[in-house]
């Protein structure tokens, strides 16, 4: 009776600014983008996508190749939390 809840975290390659990275890689797989945009039409209740949470962003989300900061913690945890509230039964 434990309903499982999936979350598809943000990553540094796809549809962050290389530029805002310390060392941006450059052999990053061409099929990742692929399946980021595959990943963000799922559909589902248990299903939470945040891979395109840091599109756009002017602001450094990184202090390392792929740990987030502290700002970018908070967000995913808080989206996460509200994810978790909206799944629960009554």
């Amino acid at each position: 009776r434990i309903k499982c809840l999936f979350v598809w975290q943000p990553v540094p390659f796809y549809k962050y600014d290389a530029k805002l990275l310390r060392n941006p890689s450059s052999n990053i797989q061409p099929h990742w983008g692929r399946v980021f945009a595959g990943m963000s039409e799922l559909r589902c209740d248990n299903f939470l996508y945040l891979g395109d949470m840091l599109e756009n962003s002017s602001a450094k989300a990184y202090v390392d190749q792929v740990h987030y900061n502290e700002r970018v913690n908070g967000e995913i945890a808080k989206a996460i939390y509200r994810f978790i509230r909206s799944n629960q039964k009554a």
